[in-house]
């Protein structure tokens, strides 16, 4: 039905480069969409740095009194929004209900 030749039509040929361009511009997508996470991961990093600190301050046991002096140089690091949905642990049981229930929501 078809005949075999080794020698591409005009039609194949602009089939081949329109190919070739839309893998290009996939290509390129992708290369900007690795760019992005790279930045988002960056950006992440960055958020959660300072309360990473914090628990590794918490575990080798630095006194209260140290954290509470830092403590503020620290949250200047976190945006306000996020500052808002942080939950702290007071001394004292009275307040360790209502963090549950702040946790569990």
């Amino acid at each position: 039905m078809f005949e075999r030749t080794d020698v591409a039509t005009g039609a194949e040929i602009v089939a081949l480069r329109a190919l070739v361009a839309a893998l290009r511009t996939l290509a390129a997508a992708l290369r900007a969409s690795v760019a992005a996470l790279h930045a988002s991961v960056a950006a992440l990093i960055r958020s959660f740095f300072p309360l990473l600190f914090l628990f590794a301050l918490w575990c080798h046991g630095v006194p209260r009194a140290d954290l509470v002096d830092n403590l503020p140089d620290f949250l200047e690091e976190i945006p306000l929004f996020e500052r808002s949905k942080i939950v702290t642990q007071q001394d004292g049981a009275h307040n360790s209900l209502l963090k549950v229930h702040a946790i569990v929501e």
